[in-house]
């Protein structure tokens, strides 16, 4: 007997870095993609389907008109994501045994995709928490056995459910997918040409969504290996920085021993870009005497503006960020991480 597992699509968000419009009422091949995601749900063994509202979720309820969903309104979205499947949980049934999440700006994300998903869910085979993956990344959505909802519910900020998976390693099931769906989004402007359809309706980019934008191996295997995130429970120092551009934004904390840095960890959400140079830092600090980063970060600019070569030595992660040089709107993403951890070292005296 299949489980009853419901769908929550989290269509809260504010869509910081589509630079003024909401993404998910964006059209991709003369669809919104709010209306794409949905449609695939609602087409797929996930029963009910929820949509958790919040930025112009007045907007997004008209554009779903008609359709056989349960809208959520979540009025605290600008605290981050968590609130969002906090809402979409506590508007479930007492008889749901799991909910796949999924995210609205995923255009790709078929009823098939879902129903993977669903058809791997054996909490008795302990796969509690279906994950799919393509290309031996981890992707989106992700089902969640009813037993996790209560540490769902006490996530807080913009802290999305990833954590958990390592947390409960044991309970994961992988579950393969035939295409790069579960790793294509929409974040910004050229994010929705590319994910769009040709005139057949194949993919732009069938190969791989990451490998058309300019960034280089390298950089997506740091970004997947999210290195140093989290947050130091008594740090000597801690600092934040945004990059209104990208909508980047890292808080990082730091430990300092015997004039070197001896603990750092951080919490980054931002594009590829950011998200790869906080791993290649957090890789790279421990050990770092404050001097040495400021060689570091102006190593790292000067390679960036092609004044320098690349740092060396423990720093030489960084070589990665070559193919970034002739995109100087995209500099800030690179730097923004090195630049907070300085802050908070400046904060230091």
């Amino acid at each position: 007997m299949t489980a009853k597992i419901a769908a929550v699509i989290l269509a809260a968000g504010m869509s910081r870095r589509m630079g003024g419009d909401n993404k998910l009422l964006l059209p991709l091949d003369g669809t919104p993609l709010v209306v794409r995601t949905v449609d695939a749900a609602l087409k797929s063994k996930a029963d009910p389907v929820i949509v958790v509202t919040g930025f112009e979720h007045e907007d997004i309820e008209d554009a779903l008109t008609g359709k056989a969903v349960e809208f959520v309104h979540n009025p605290d979205y600008e605290t981050g994501l968590s609130s969002s499947l906090a809402a979409g949980i506590k508007a479930l049934g007492a008889d749901i045994e799991g909910i796949v999440v999924c995210l609205g700006d995923m255009p790709r994300i078929t009823a098939e995709h879902l129903d993977r998903l669903i058809a791997a869910f054996d909490p008795d085979a302990m796969t509690s928490i279906c994950v799919p993956v393509f290309g031996g990344k981890r992707g989106n959505p992700i089902l969640w056995d009813r037993r996790f909802f209560a540490d769902i519910l006490a996530l807080k900020g913009d802290q999305g459910a990833r954590g958990l998976i390592d947390a409960h390693h044991n309970q994961v099931g992988l579950v393969d997918m035939d295409d790069d769906a579960v790793l294509v989004d929409v974040d910004r402007p050229e994010d929705l040409t590319r994910a769009g359809s040709g005139a057949s309706g194949a993919p732009i980019a069938p190969e791989g969504f990451h490998q058309a934008m300019p960034y280089g191996q390298e950089i997506l295997i740091l970004s997947d290996k999210q290195m140093g995130q989290g947050r130091l429970t008594d740090p000597d120092a801690s600092a934040s920085a945004d990059n209104p551009y990208c909508g980047d934004r890292i808080t990082v904390d730091v430990n300092i021993s015997d004039g070197k840095i001896s603990d750092y960890a951080h919490r980054v959400r931002g594009c590829i870009l950011c998200e790869a140079a906080a791993s290649a830092l957090a890789e790279s600090v421990v050990g770092e005497t404050i001097t040495g980063l400021q060689i570091a970060e102006k190593d790292l600019e000067g390679m960036l503006n092609k004044t320098a070569g690349p740092p060396s030595g423990r720093w030489s992660e960084f070589k990665a960020f070559l193919p970034v040089q002739d995109h100087k709107s995209r500099h800030d993403c690179v730097l923004l991480p090195i630049r907070a951890l300085s802050t908070a070292l400046k904060g230091l005296g």
